[in-house]
């Protein structure tokens, strides 16, 4: 494995693998999502380093544009900079963005909470900014909505659901998408805690094999759901965001000011929750899982009480339980967005 590891890094660092110069290199695998690629620490004597290799079964124009959306990123200290690149084994070599705090802890943390959102929301405004052209003209489009229906298939045509499940997509697709008060922008699409990372006053995020151009609340909904921000948590996500600012005094926002969140954030947290939580069951199918047609919603957990859990060791999510589990709770979340957006405006 070593050596199909190594002929993926520079030439130069490798070519004297049989002298005395020759770089100590060890190899680490690194936990990370849910993505399927492979993701090594990579140590040598240059410094530590991330190797993430994909399938060479991905079409090499997708996987093309996905470094080249990194590259561009990381000019605006969105991404880590891609050290070298390997188009033949869909090898890309980056630099370690190595922090003590995950960001999900450091959001999580009062007194952390609005240095953590407002770095967040100036990371995003960067990478919302990149003008759309060169590489990044010929990104494609997203529809997530589309892309729900045709995960939400293929789940229903490998497992059984529960009927909650099947009720709610159904509405969710035949739901006209709210009306957009915002220009298209580059998006990375796939704004979890486990693609953000941090060190110091550094935000990166994370594997951008999703990007593509699509509405600007989407990155900002998703985020808001994996983060389960409340309504006033995400009108200040919303309102350090339209501020293109860093500074840590979101806590001075008067979130009475911001009558509502706009219907279309509203809807992509419902979507983005959803399209998350659906494709969590269809893994946890992929994984053994026989699936339960007869569970009600009430019987899925909340998404606070699976992220207890996986802190205390009883939910994993390497296993279709554990990813069961979660689907149902990021289901449950798309079901309950709506209602807290309502019960704000009382």
């Amino acid at each position: 494995m070593n050596s199909e590891l190594k002929a993926c890094l520079p030439p130069e660092w490798t070519s004297a693998a049989e002298s005395d110069d020759a770089d100590v290199v060890d190899f680490a695998p690194i936990a990370v999502g849910q993505s399927g690629a492979s993701v090594h620490r990579v140590t040598t004597r240059h410094g530590a380093f991330v190797l993430k290799r994909t399938s060479v079964q991905e079409p090499l124009a997708t996987w093309t544009l996905a470094v080249a959306v990194q590259r561009a990123a990381a000019e605006v200290g969105a991404a880590p900079q891609v050290v070298h690149h390997d188009a033949e084994r869909r090898a890309v070599l980056s630099e370690l963005i190595a922090g003590d705090i995950p960001f999900a802890a450091r959001y999580g943390n009062p007194a952390t909470r609005a240095a953590a959102l407002a770095q967040f929301a100036g990371t995003i405004r960067r990478v919302h900014d990149l003008p759309l052209e060169g590489p990044l003209h010929a990104m494609p489009r997203a529809d997530p909505q589309a892309v729900l229906r045709t995960v939400h298939h293929a789940a229903h045509d490998i497992g059984a659901l529960p009927a909650w499940v099947h009720a709610h997509v159904h509405a969710l697709l035949e739901e006209a998408p709210p009306l957009t008060d915002r220009a298209p922008v580059l998006s990375h699409n796939d704004v979890n805690p486990t693609n953000i990372a941090c060190a110091g006053d550094r935000l990166v995020l994370l594997d951008w094999q999703s990007a593509a151009i699509n509405d600007p609340y989407y990155d900002l909904a998703t985020a808001a759901v994996f983060l389960r921000m409340d309504a006033d948590a995400s009108a200040a996500l919303l309102w350090a965001y339209d501020q293109a600012t860093d500074r840590q005094d979101i806590e001075s926002v008067d979130r009475s000011t911001i009558a509502m969140l706009p219907p279309r954030f509203v809807w992509s947290q419902r979507i983005a929750a959803a399209l998350s939580g659906t494709l969590f069951l269809q893994m946890a199918h992929h994984r053994g899982h026989r699936g339960d047609t007869t569970s009600r919603e009430d019987d899925a957990l909340l998404l606070e009480q699976v992220y207890a859990q996986m802190r205390a060791g009883t939910v994993h999510l390497h296993t279709g339980e554990g990813q069961w589990t979660l689907g149902l709770a990021l289901l449950r979340a798309s079901r309950n967005a709506r209602h807290a957006q309502d019960v704000r405006n009382t």
